[in-house]
């Protein structure tokens, strides 16, 4: 019993040490772009704890197309630097580092690419309020009955919970290669 009550009060103090100020732009955000005369590709991007997620669906086909993950670093005043650690499209991106512009109003964000002045406008889903809200690396996981320990190391799994949205993404930034991922509401 001790045992329990001082890895939980370790758990607390941990917790409140690395509690961080939630963000504006924290949660999950939505947009709906053009393909052509195939349909509609739908993108949802989630935040949380410094992470974020960006996946694209083909609506009309009700298909994946891919999902992209990384480091979100808030420099103030709307500037953020993203620095990609994977990329279901294309591994040669992982590792690249891109300056981001953010502007909120109302239920929408505007996020711009800065070196290359691209933009997307995007609307909120929601904005994270949920107990188990975050990013989550996952650390050990049940097999027949029994709970052991991943190996650690450079590969990653990631889960991310919002309000209303989760995703979870495996990757190993180091050699740039993506296993899966998977997600829903």
């Amino acid at each position: 019993m001790k045992k329990l009550i001082c890895t939980s009060l370790l758990c607390f103090l941990v917790s409140v040490s690395f509690a961080q100020a939630k963000l504006e732009i924290e949660g999950a955000w939505k947009t709906t772009l053009p393909k052509g005369q195939g349909g509609t590709t739908s993108a949802v991007m989630t935040i949380a704890d410094g992470y974020s997620f960006f996946s694209l669906y083909d609506i009309q086909n009700k298909k994946f197309i891919g999902s992209q993950g990384g480091i979100l670093t808030d420099k103030g005043n709307g500037q953020y630097d993203f620095t990609m650690e994977f990329s279901s499209m294309d591994k040669n991106l992982v590792g690249t580092k891109m300056e981001l512009s953010v502007s909120i109003t109302g239920s929408q964000m505007k996020s711009t690419i800065v070196s290359t002045n691209e933009t997307a406008t995007y609307e909120r889903i929601d904005n994270g309020n949920s107990e188990m809200f975050g990013a989550w690396r996952i650390t050990d996981r049940m097999r027949n009955g029994e709970m052991s320990a991943m190996r650690q190391g450079s590969r990653k799994t990631i889960k991310m919970l919002t309000g209303t949205r989760f995703q979870w993404a495996a990757f190993d930034p180091e050699t740039k290669s993506f296993s899966g991922t998977g997600g829903g509401t």
